[in-house]
Order: C-alpha cells, then sequence, then structure tokens
C-alpha cells in the first residue's frame, strides 16, 4: 500500500531524528546509513529514497541549525516588523539560549562546522550557512538603514559581513572541547554590544530597573 504524504514526512523525520542522535553521540565518520537505518526503524533504502546519502542527511540537518536565519528572513518580509536591530537582536538571544540549552545542537554544530570545511563541502554545492546568513543580515541592515536606525558608516553589505564572521568565530569557539566559553552570557554580550553601537535601542538582561 502506497504511503500518504504525512507517513512519508513521519517517515523522514524519523530518519533525521536517527542521524541527529548518532551523529551527536559517535561522529559523523562513525555512522553508517545501515546504522541509521535500524536507529530509525526503517530499511537502508528508505533513508537512500529521502536523503540519498549521509551528506543528504547532514545538509538536512544544517538546514534545521538554519532556521533562526529564515525566520528572520521570514519577519523582514512581513509587515509586522517595526524594528530590524531588536527583531535581529530578540532572534539572537533566543537562538543562543536554545543552543545553549541543547547539548546536542553543541555536537551537531561542531559537526556541520567540520563538514563546511571539508571536501564534502564543495561537491555538496549551494549556499553556505554563512552566505546565507550574510544575504539575510544586508537585508536585515538594509532595512534599519532606510529607518535611520543603522547609524555606522558602513554599508549593509560590508556590516552584514563583520557580523557573520563575528558570529562563525563564536560559536566555532564554542564549540571546542577545552573551551570555558560560553553563548550566554559571552557570545551574547559581544553581540549586543555591536547591536548598541549600530543603534538599537536594547534591554539588556542584566541591566536593573531604578
Amino acid at each position: 500500500m502506497r504511503k500518504t504524504k504525512a507517513e512519508t514526512e513521519q517517515t523522514k523525520e524519523a530518519i533525521t531524528r536517527a542521524a541527529e542522535d548518532l551523529f551527536s553521540e559517535h561522529g559523523y565518520e562513525n555512522v553508517s546509513l545501515e546504522d541509521i537505518a535500524a536507529a530509525a526503524g526503517v530499511t537502508r533504502g528508505a533513508v537512500h529514497w529521502h536523503f540519498k546519502n549521509k551528506q543528504g542527511l547532514l545538509l538536512e540537518i544544517r538546514s534545521r541549525i538554519e532556521m533562526p536565519m529564515e525566520h528572520l528572513h521570514n519577519l523582514m518580509i512581513s509587515d509586522s516588523c517595526q524594528d530590524p536591530l531588536l527583531a535581529l537582536a530578540d532572534t539572537l538571544r533566543k537562538s543562543l539560549r536554545e543552543f545553549q540549552d541543547n547539548p546536542k545542537l553543541r555536537k551537531l554544530t561542531k559537526i556541520v562546522f567540520k563538514f563546511e570545511y571539508s571536501g564534502e563541502r564543495e561537491s555538496a554545492g549551494g549556499k553556505s550557512p554563512e552566505q546565507r546568513a550574510r544575504e539575510v543580515l544586508t537585508e536585515v541592515l538594509r532595512s534599519a538603514q532606510e529607518r535611520s536606525s543603522f547609524s555606522v558608516p558602513w554599508s549593509p553589505e560590508s556590516g552584514a559581513l563583520a557580523f557573520v564572521g563575528m558570529l562563525s568565530g563564536l560559536l566555532a569557539e564554542w564549540v571546542r572541547d577545552d573551551t570555558e566559553f560560553e553563548l550566554i552570557p559571552d557570545a551574547e554580550d559581544v553581540l549586543m554590544s555591536v547591536l548598541d553601537i549600530w543603534g538599537a535601542q536594547l534591554t539588556h538582561p542584566n541591566e536593573k530597573s531604578g
């Protein structure tokens, strides 16, 4: 009997969840499609049909890690966004908290970082997370500039390049095994300070009302 669309999506989700768990526990290189199929309760053929190979699965996981940027993009094109820099700050704070509180996300981020600088990344094609982030951040800063709230003498493009480079560096430090660096408060303080300089009117979590 042919599966319904909902059943197909459930199978895909089960495979993705199994891959996330196995990759985070054992590392990308040490997990086979057979391992993923067994953990998901499906055949190897089902994994191959949905994702073709391990690389396809990793790209799916990467897209989920990138979801905050897509959420921010959707905010920018909606009529509800009144302050682009505040929207950026809010998205960053929520994302940093989610990553900080989820050990599996930390491991998966480390795997994705390693993949991005490997030969496999070149064969995968498409845009890297940094490229997509620069696109969205350029959109945010251009919108802020139009509202006269982006007050530094940079272009939206150069501002996005600098901010994404800094964010990538902070994440790279966070996923190191020997680091004491934390996303909250360390990365949050750095990123919010930059947004303050750029003209965002932020309320800082550590500030006490007088």
